[in-house]
């Protein structure tokens, strides 16, 4: 339901008049095949088809002028990144010979651009400087050269290209010299420090333009400004916790340097800035952004070199930080092959690929949990819950009570000392716990807040999905387990510095020995059931927890026994995925009583196109008072609303402040669709931004005529039918015969069959919607009873009473007449204007022809320059496969009053989202098979010869 631009309009009347001569006896009649909503013209009515000089050929060419536009406006952006470009690039090429090019072997040729403390305390200052501008390889140039055009450009944009430079720069000195500082103090003393001395340092181009990027934030709304503030300082936050290194301090004091800055260059204080308690929605945010860093963090921390951080422990969830990486060389070198080696020093589960993936599906989970939580779900709170408890609880295991088990297995083991045990372990668990304790300590505590709850029986059958899997899978294992052949090899127990446990088979200069007693029928209890379970936790915990379980007799199973177990492992925890998403993503179910509500509501009042809130696939928002609702679509975090609200016009504003409420409670993002211009102005005095998206065609029937030149058109289709005998019926689709039923049916199927897309719902209506007896269908009869096309009208009410009817669903056959949709609506206005067809017809203040959708848009203000372009050539590209701006032309026959119809949101960084919901709620079924279908309908359209007779056959 969308308008086009001032320009394509127009370009497209100067088009029109010029054929208008020409194609006044042959384009008179038929211009819509559409379905009423969806509103296409005829086959014999040609669209306006892609031309030679209309822009719709070249359909990006606005996005390429706002990509010029931009470039234009951030010089100082475009030469930074150039500069980082060129000096990543040319030492590259300068010190490489012709056989060596690539950035990994010439960046060791470089050392002397390398910053690390062993440098500094030589004298080499620059490196500071050179390491912010070069950095290691590919991926960190790509990343810086990201970095530098989003933060930059935001800067430079706001605060101007001199100030950016210089709060670039004193907040990169400021936060390269401190940070450093920072790192030494809280690292010097501790054993890391040999390694952090002497290890190279690449900073990148984020230590330089941060600072700027911080202070422009301060010119930002409050709500950009708050966002940018939180998710900038919890990224940095991250990587402080679980990684430590000096990078993380710099890029900490750089940030708050900028802030600073920007506070002082704005002349603005604290005091400025309403300090308001922080909403529910806010709550949930925050807690949402908490638990995505506590979920992410050991992987962070696993690719860390140093594990420098507070948390960095935290890493065994996802990594093994007990593998002997320094022997393992010597190793190989020494005769001994991959897998004993492997197996000796630890990499032979973490190396498997079903232990990686247990280890990122284990994180996954964390990270859907941590989603849930921000959108507000109980649910997820109370998983959030579980997760850290479980997560206490075995790191207890980890640290404590298994290493005093071991004790107890083998007293005599010299390697396992209680003193070392209890200062090791009492430490190492500290440090793992108090994270999880605090957040189920915050979890506990704000609980009460999150207000989204996950129907029980979803609930419960989710958690009897896992449960079940868990025991089958389990059972199956262990039935393979028993049944199959292998070795039972039981290790000694002295351990091998601190790793796998040595043996007295010679492997070169290594001594292994095994002790073998073979697996038979004499032998049952070579493998026991609690062996075989054990066992079980090399498939289904992380491999961080690998540890644990090597220093206990292991019982090595057969080769089919390790592959179904390597299987199972990931199995499992992707059934935990699948779970958690289906859990956190309920949205309940809207009932018959509610369809039956709003059914009773729509009748007291509402807009022309509100009685499209009745049909099937809308949820429903109800007042208190059960007077007023609004009907909306939930997708992608987006709660999209069909019109207005409806029912008591004296409780629409307080309906709107509700449902934002409601939305806001929920984590949605209201937008209210296809809403006219009172209700814009009201939400634009909140802030909020809008979006002409289309002009709805209204005509006052009681004034309705068919004189004068610009009505010839019309008058010709009337004439034309009454020349062929054609006659209108008005009546409803249960009054109608099964004969005219199943010719309606008829009519609908040809007509989407010659589409390349599926039909398109939302505000749109098909043959299900013509169903609702309140519906009026005006189809026209030749004489041998034969359906030639037919219109849907639908009611607008007030108290009950009929006021106004809407136009919907139309619809030819393809050998019909042409003028026969002309011919129609032209006989709905006569009837009204005569009050012919039953009470419902008579005293009816206005006939809407409603809006074609995606037929022009208009921004409201520059900001939006970009989003426009965008759909204006999403609507150029949908043009020859439902014809919209041609629908536009032909409703402007009928000399209609012309009323703006918005989108109005609160949020312009949810535009993305904002268009996924209308798209999927217009095309909720389209596939990529659907795609290739229409790039096929305008290959067949874009033909010369189709073009030369649609601009004949157009028509004024």
């Amino acid at each position: 339901m969308l308008q086009t631009g001032d320009s394509r309009r127009n370009q497209q009347n100067q088009l029109n008049q010029k054929n208008a001569g020409e194609s006044k006896t042959s384009s008179i009649a038929k211009s819509t095949d559409s379905q009423a909503g969806e509103h296409q013209v005829t086959k014999k009515a040609k669209r306006p088809l892609l031309t030679a000089n209309n822009s719709s050929r070249h359909p990006w060419k606005p996005l390429i002028r706002d990509g010029q536009q931009w470039i234009a406006h951030h010089p100082l952006t475009i030469i930074s990144s150039f500069l980082f470009l060129l000096i990543n690039i040319i030492p590259r090429i300068i010190f490489s010979t012709p056989v060596d090019l690539s950035l990994a072997q010439t960046t060791d040729r470089l050392g002397f651009l390398q910053s690390s403390y062993e440098n500094i305390m030589q004298g080499r200052w620059y490196t500071v400087l050179t390491a912010v501008f070069f950095v290691d390889d590919s991926w960190q140039i790509l990343l810086g050269l990201i970095i530098i055009l989003t933060m930059m450009s935001v800067a430079e944009s706001r605060l101007g290209r001199r100030l950016t430079v210089v709060i670039s720069i004193v907040s990169m000195l400021i936060g390269l010299s401190s940070g450093l500082a920072l790192c030494f103090a809280f690292q010097g003393h501790r054993k890391r420090w040999a390694i952090l001395y002497v290890m190279s340092q690449s900073y990148g181009p984020c230590v330089l333009v941060i600072g700027a990027f911080m202070a422009a934030a301060i010119m930002m709304t409050p709500l950009w400004r708050r966002r940018v503030y939180i998710y900038t300082y919890a990224v940095i936050a991250a990587t402080l916790l679980y990684r430590g290194e000096p990078v993380d301090y710099a890029l900490l004091v750089s940030a708050f340097v900028g802030q600073a800055c920007g506070f002082i260059v704005s002349r603005l204080s604290l005091r400025d800035f309403d300090a308001q308690p922080a909403q529910t929605a806010e709550t949930w945010h925050i807690l949402g952004i908490v638990t995505l860093i506590s979920a992410c963090g050991p992987l962070i921390s696993a690719t860390s070199p140093i594990h420098a951080g507070p948390f960095s422990q935290l890493s065994f969830l996802v990594s093994s930080a007990q593998i002997n990486t320094r022997n393992l060389a010597p190793c190989m070198m020494a005769g001994g092959s991959r897998a004993s080696c492997y197996l000796r020093y630890g990499f032979f589960h973490v190396n498997s690929f079903s232990h990686i993936l247990v280890s990122l599906l284990s994180v996954l989970v964390m990270v859907l949990i941590a989603r849930g939580i921000y959108r507000g779900r109980l649910l997820a709170v109370d998983l959030a819950i579980i997760f850290n408890t479980a997560m206490v609880i075995i790191a207890d295991l980890y640290y404590f009570i298994f290493p005093f088990l071991l004790l107890k297995i083998d007293p005599n083991n010299k390697n396992l000392k209680v003193s070392s045990l209890i200062q090791v372990s009492l430490r190492e668990l500290i440090a793992t716990c108090v994270l999880p304790l605090t957040l189920l300590i915050i979890y506990a505590f704000q609980r009460r807040n999150f207000t989204i709850v996950t129907r029980r029986r979803r609930k419960v059958i989710g958690g009897a999905v896992i449960v079940a899997s868990f025991l089958l899978l389990c059972l199956l294992y262990v039935i393979i387990a028993k049944t199959t052949g292998g070795q039972h090899r039981q290790w000694e127990s002295d351990v091998f510095n601190g790793g796998w446990p040595r043996a007295r088979r010679p492997y070169g200069d290594y001594q292994r020995q095994y002790r073998y007693s073979s697996w038979s029928s004499t032998h049952p209890d070579a493998a026991s059931i609690l062996e075989i379970v054990l066992s079980l936790t090399y498939y289904f915990l992380p491999t961080g927890f690998l540890k644990i379980l090597r220093h206990l007799h292991f019982t090595f199973l057969s080769p089919l026994t390790q592959m179904t177990g390597a299987v199972f492992g990931p199995l499992l925890w992707v059934i935990i995925v699948v779970v958690v998403a289906v859990c956190l993503s309920d949205t309940g179910v809207v009932g018959v009583s509610e369809h039956r509500k709003a059914d009773q509501i729509v009748e007291l009042g509402g807009e022309s196109m509100s009685f499209m809130t009745t049909w099937q696939g809308n949820n429903y928002w109800f007042s208190s008072s059960g007077r007023s609702a609004i009907a909306y679509r939930v997708y992608v975090g987006i709660a999209l609303t069909v019109t207005g609200p409806f029912g008591d016009p004296s409780e629409y504003e307080q309906s709107v402040n509700d449902f934002i409420q409601f939305c806001q409670n929920r984590s949605w993002t209201p937008v209210f669709y296809s809403i006219h211009q009172e209700l814009t102005e009201f939400l634009e005095k909140k802030h909020w931004s809008s979006l002409d998206v289309g002009t709805e065609m209204i005509i006052d029937p009681t004034q309705w005529k068919t004189t004068g030149k610009k009505w010839q058109d019309i008058r010709t289709a009337i004439n034309k039918a009454k020349r062929e005998n054609i006659t209108d019926v008005l009546s409803t689709y249960q009054d109608s015969t099964l004969d005219i039923q199943s010719q309606i049916m008829g009519i609908s199927e040809a007509w989407s069959g010659q589409k390349a897309l599926p039909e398109m719902g939302f505000t749109l209506g098909s043959v299900k919607e013509l169903m609702d007896p309140r519906v009026k269908l005006l189809y026209a009869v030749d004489p041998r009873g034969v359906v030639q096309a037919v219109t849907s009208w639908l009611p607008t009410y007030r108290q009950g009473r009929v006021i106004g009817w809407t136009l919907d669903f139309m619809r030819h056959r393809p050998d019909a007449s042409n003028g026969i949709m002309e011919f129609l609506i032209a006989r709905m206005a006569e009837r009204l204007r005569d009050g012919q067809g039953g009470p419902d017809m008579q005293n009816v203040e206005f006939m809407s022809l409603s809006a074609a959708p995606l037929s022009g848009i208009r921004a409201s203000d520059s900001a939006s320059a970009s989003l426009t372009h965008l759909l204006q050539m999403t609507a150029d590209i949908l043009e020859p496969a439902y014809g919209f701006h041609s629908l536009l032309f032909f409703k402007k026959k009928f000399q209609p009053h012309q009323a703006h119809v918005y989108v109005a949101y609160p949020d312009s960084s949810k535009l993305g989202q904002i268009a996924l919901a209308v798209g999927h709620a217009y095309l909720p079924s389209v596939k990529v098979k659907d795609l290739f279908s229409m790039a096929g309908s305008l290959t067949r359209h874009a033909h010369p010869a189709e073009q030369a007779r649609a601009n004949g056959e157009q028509g004024s």
